[in-house]
């Protein structure tokens, strides 16, 4: 809707002649004129109105009017066009103080989610977490004294949590008593918080801010979280992190596009139950592939335990973040869970994680080795950014 439309005198916007007078000679004020006026009335335009032009045909030269009466104006026309009700001006962000110098030589962490793997907490210095599924209460006991008699393993919690689930997964916690988990779900956030148990918040949170930060740290005594990758490395260098906190940066995974309990396979590959329920959960393990109308392949993956996912064409593998943004993670991640996409390994896991490690220590050869040895895989959104 045009602003012109409305008429200031018959809603009783526009001032009284009072509020007008000749400005003085010797006066350094601006007098009234058609720019200076759309210069003032420029937030009118942030409405669902629009300024189109102003009519200033009768309006004398030289008259001036105190900056006080053109806001009192302005507010009383917001005023009108926001139903009567009181404009709410913008809420001034505080500026965060820029962190201290402090060099940070990043280490390596891993996350894993079967037992074959474990042979890995003999081989490395790198952090391993172990993917707890999403269903596991007939299974509570065994993953506690799996983490107990594995000490270096640290449980990372999945985003999807429900019902009893969700009641498993707290009284695990309870139990456990672990040095320090990585969740993507809230709730165990909470609980972790209210049991003094140093958290991290996981990837699915998808982070972008420094603000996100500040509020983890300050009200849920947050240990530290993971960034996202859907940034570019220059909105990730503004990112200013608290004191005493940890960044973490997936640096290789596959790129999960959706977790659903429901059923995905009944469309693809057809299944004989006409509807999901508890043992589907619990046993049923599929995988399969479709086809967008791009012509890109998209897969669906179903490990027992576990909801239905489905996955990006290929994995993300992201080696230059390495030296692009240094000192500020005090990790970088890989997940080298067996998840099925188009990206194939040629090495065994062993030795995938020796070239993480190298390249983290400044190897230079190690980058290229690492994108011979996974393929195909993508970097588009941290080129790209949000």
């Amino acid at each position: 809707m045009l602003f012109s439309d409305i008429n200031l005198v018959r809603t009783g916007i526009f001032p009284g002649r009072n509020s007008l007078a000749p400005k003085n000679e010797k006066s350094m004020a601006i007098s009234l004129s058609y720019e200076m006026l759309l210069i003032r009335l420029k937030a009118l335009n942030d409405t669902e109105y629009f300024i189109k032009q102003l009519d200033l045909e009768n309006l004398q030269s030289g008259l001036f009017m105190p900056f006080k009466e053109l806001t009192s104006l302005k507010k009383r026309i917001l005023f009108v066009l926001n139903g009567a009700k009181e404009n709410v001006n913008p809420i001034e962000v505080p500026r965060l103080k820029k962190q201290s110098n402090e060099k940070i030589k990043p280490a390596l962490s891993l996350l894993i989610s079967s037992q074959n793997d474990l042979h890995l907490c003999n081989e490395t210095e790198a952090d391993i977490y172990f993917q707890l599924p999403n269903s596991f209460r007939d299974e509570c006991s065994e993953f506690i004294d799996l983490f107990i008699n594995n000490n270096k393993l640290r449980p990372w919690f999945p985003s999807v949590l429900t019902e009893e689930n969700y009641q498993t997964a707290v009284e695990f916690l309870r139990q456990l008593q672990p040095e320090r988990i990585i969740t993507n779900n809230t709730g165990i956030a909470y609980e972790a918080c209210k049991n003094g148990i140093p958290w991290i918040a996981g990837p699915y949170l998808n982070i972008v801010n420094s603000f996100s930060l500040l509020c983890l740290k300050e009200n849920f005594n947050c240990y530290g979280s993971f960034i996202s990758n859907e940034l570019n490395k220059f909105q990730i260098k503004g990112i200013k992190k608290p004191d005493n906190f940890h960044l973490y940066y997936s640096i290789y995974h596959p790129i999960v596009l959706l977790t659903s309990r429901q059923c995905l396979f009944h469309q693809v590959t057809g299944c004989a139950k006409n509807k999901i329920d508890e043992t589907c959960i619990k046993h049923c393990e599929k995988s399969s592939t479709i086809t967008n109308l791009k012509k890109a392949s998209l897969f669906i993956n179903k490990t027992k335990g576990n909801y239905h996912s489905i996955y990006n064409e290929t994995n993300l593998l992201n080696t230059e973040i390495v030296t692009d943004v240094q000192n500020l993670f005090s990790s970088f991640f890989i997940d080298l869970r067996d998840i099925k996409t188009e990206t194939k390994i040629d090495l065994d896991k062993s030795r995938i994680v020796t070239l993480f490690e190298n390249h983290l220590n400044g190897n230079p050869h190690s980058s290229d080795e690492l994108k011979q040895s996974i393929n195909p895989t993508t970097n588009s959104q941290y080129k790209k950014g949000i």
